[in-house]
């Protein structure tokens, strides 16, 4: 089985700044192409809403490929919200713009099949286990 490790870490270079909107380029390893990710703001929250429109955005890419679709325009943009104490989600919509070089019944037909088998969606609706594997606490007093 694949792993899929994520971190964040911090990276104090002593400046401060307003919090605001948070816009990332990379360029995307299966094609190539340039890739913007931006949040409102860096929570968890629009982390969570950022892997599921991420995870999409890469599979139509994925699965376009293995049908012989060229796609030279996606956006895909997830949001919702959360409430309670501890909180949770009140669920998480998403929209989709496909463009390709393929008849519009053949892209209507790639976004059904991502909308079946996307994995952060899928493992989001199915449930999953989340835990705490090891914490490492340090104090800077003396």
């Amino acid at each position: 089985m694949d792993s899929y490790e994520a971190s964040v870490r911090t990276v104090d270079d002593g400046s401060i700044a307003e919090p605001g909107p948070v816009v990332v380029e990379l360029r995307n390893a299966r094609t190539g192409q340039r890739q913007q990710f931006s949040m409102a703001e860096f929570t968890g929250g629009h982390l969570l809403h950022l892997a599921v429109a991420g995870c999409i955005y890469n599979d139509l890419f994925r699965e376009a490929a293995t049908q012989g679709i060229t796609l030279t325009e996606v956006e895909v943009r997830a949001d919702g919200a959360f409430h309670g104490d501890p909180c949770v989600t009140t669920g998480i919509g998403y929209t989709i713009h496909v463009q390709g070089e393929a008849p519009k019944s053949a892209l209507e037909a790639l976004v059904a099949h991502v909308e079946r088998i996307a994995e952060v969606p899928s493992a989001i609706r199915l449930g999953g286990d989340v835990r705490l594997t090891s914490a490492k606490v340090v104090s800077t007093l003396a």
